[in-house]
């Protein structure tokens, strides 16, 4: 069994205090105030992190196996190349047996299925616990509940272990004013942790969230935070973990593709990136730094062995590789007991609303979208948000709505659909506004290939005109986008002139749709009637300047 110790400091002390790794883990943070109860540790203090340099050997290698994560987005279902929670928590359980070993994760690890939506995250964590994961970055989808769920989550334990979370370049912001605030938000991640593994390495891990995710979350969630250049928070980081801490190995785990990272003169402060977002299995090199991001929903597991040179005092080989879900399949005969009872006890409360039939007589394929030519799930969304409104006594010209997350429709038998499969297609939150609009506006939004819309049919042969207003009915993630920095980017400056808001998201409409359609007792339901082609969505068919 691992015998990794772990360091809290506190700058406005300087206090260091150790613990074994199966009490509380501790962090670090910048913040002068001091942590929360979660984040203290309660074993015995050491001096300093001198005392295992004394012992430790003067020449001669040693190894650190990392296991990287991202991208799970709540995939408990073992689903062709995604192994599925069990074997996932199973395999890497497994693997932190071994002594000069780390698990960290890169965010966007909850939201996703309605497995893990419907706990808000809690049997991610709880098995995230279990496993005893060194740390996790958090990612943009994990704001996807508002940061009241990573708060919740960062401070959950089991068998007193609390996985720390690390958002270290998250800020607060005032909105109103635009200002970028100084307080690093402490209550939903630290900036880094450190460990002395059996090896007497000390090893540094910071993290945080790539500054372009923030367009990618609904502004409702983000008004009051902002996302600091990660690039420069890596580097002042890990100056402070070198410097003041002493680390060996300073590990970066960042919730940004390899692109947004590398060619920033990050190899003299880091001695590995760990990557995440856009679901590409990828290597990098730039120099002798190596960075690394997995594939999403558990089809792959990074693992990157770092050779340690006792007599320089640094690495000396670092090799990145991955872990294919064959490999994980063939190492996890026997699930571990504890891992599959969380899945059983949570998927118990799911149960009912998992397996309901919203359709049984289903022709064709609704494609995800992202291309105006493959949009049938998203033209499905938009038909059944313009009739909610309708029927709610809103008379909209247009519906509109971005792509799905994935295709809809059921694995195992295509001609039925269930909440499962509806989770998993439109697994986000979104909810409606009905706004007024103008026609560039809409049409600005309409010239993006991920978004689509359903026309009221009394205004199909009506042209939309530049500077005329249209009542739409949208949901917020479009509807307040915002840039980088906290601007309305997608319709006007103030967030368009809205009027009012439906109470149930965008999921909940298409699923009371399919119900009041009798689409579960025999009503067929086709994809060939939300082809592009049926509803001819071309500006020049309907656009005056």
């Amino acid at each position: 069994m691992k015998n990794k110790i772990i360091y809290l400091l506190v700058l406005s002390s300087m206090l260091l205090a150790g613990c074994f790794k199966q009490n509380h883990p501790s962090s670090s943070n910048n913040q002068s105030s001091q942590p929360s109860s979660g984040e203290q540790s309660s074993s015995e203090e050491k001096s300093s992190s001198s005392s295992s340099e004394s012992t430790r050997p003067k020449t001669g290698t040693t190894t650190i196996e990392v296991y990287s994560t991202n991208d799970f987005h709540g995939a408990v279902e073992e689903n062709g190349y995604e192994v599925g929670l069990a074997r996932w928590g199973t395999f890497l359980k497994n693997k932190n047996q071994s002594e000069n070993t780390l698990i960290i994760d890169q965010g966007d690890t909850w939201q996703g299925s309605i497995y893990s939506n419907f706990n808000k995250g809690a049997l991610l964590t709880d098995v995230m616990n279990y496993v005893k994961f060194d740390a996790r970055s958090v990612g943009n989808h994990d704001f996807d509940w508002g940061q009241e769920y990573i708060a919740i989550n960062k401070n959950r334990e089991y068998e007193g272990y609390t996985t720390p979370t690390l958002a270290g370049n998250v800020y607060d912001y005032d909105f109103e004013h635009k200002i970028e605030g100084t307080h690093q938000m402490s209550n939903l991640g630290t900036t880094s942790v450190t460990y002395v593994l059996e090896n007497e390495v000390k090893v540094g891990i910071l993290g945080g969230i790539g500054t372009s995710q923030l367009t990618s979350i609904c502004s409702s969630f983000t008004r009051d935070i902002y996302f600091k250049n990660h690039v420069q928070f890596i580097k002042d980081e890990a100056t402070k973990l070198k410097n003041e801490e002493h680390c060996d190995i300073i590990i970066a785990s960042i919730h940004a593709p390899q692109d947004e990272v590398m060619y920033n003169g990050l190899s003299s402060y880091v001695d590995l990136v760990l990557c995440g977002h856009s679901h590409a299995q990828e290597t990098g090199k730039e120099g002798d730094l190596n960075y690394i991001q997995t594939y999403a929903k558990g089809q792959s597991i990074g693992k990157t062995t770092i050779t340690f040179d006792y007599a320089t005092n640094k690495k000396s080989n670092v090799v990145c590789s991955f872990i294919d879900s064959d490999t994980i399949k063939a190492n996890t005969s026997t699930i571990d007991t504890t891992v599959q009872g969380l899945i059983n006890q949570y998927n118990n409360q799911s149960k009912t609303e998992r397996e309901e039939v919203l359709a049984n007589n289903v022709s064709g394929y609704f494609y995800s979208g992202g291309s105006k030519d493959f949009g049938y799930a998203p033209n499905l969304m938009c038909r059944a948000i313009f009739d909610k409104v309708a029927a709610s006594g809103y008379n909209v010209a247009i519906a509109m709505t971005n792509y799905a997350r994935e295709n809809l429709i059921n694995p195992d038998d295509p001609t039925m659909l269930t909440y499962t499969d509806l989770y998993r297609s439109f697994p986000f939150d979104n909810i409606i506004y009905i706004a007024e609009i103008t026609g560039e506006e809409f049409m600005k939004e309409l010239g993006y290939s991920s978004n689509y819309m359903y026309r009221n049919p009394s205004f199909t042969s009506d042209a939309i005109y530049s500077t005329q207003k249209y009542k739409v009915a949208v949901i917020d993630y479009l509807y307040l986008h915002i840039n980088e920095n906290h601007i309305y980017d997608y319709f006007s400056e103030t967030g368009g002139s809205s009027t009012t808001t439906l109470n149930k998201n965008y999921r909940e409409i298409l699923r009371d749709w399919l119900r009041a359609g009798n689409y579960a007792t025999g009503t067929e339901l086709s994809a060939y009637d939300y082809t592009n082609n049926v509803w001819a969505h071309k500006k020049s068919n309907f656009y005056k300047a």
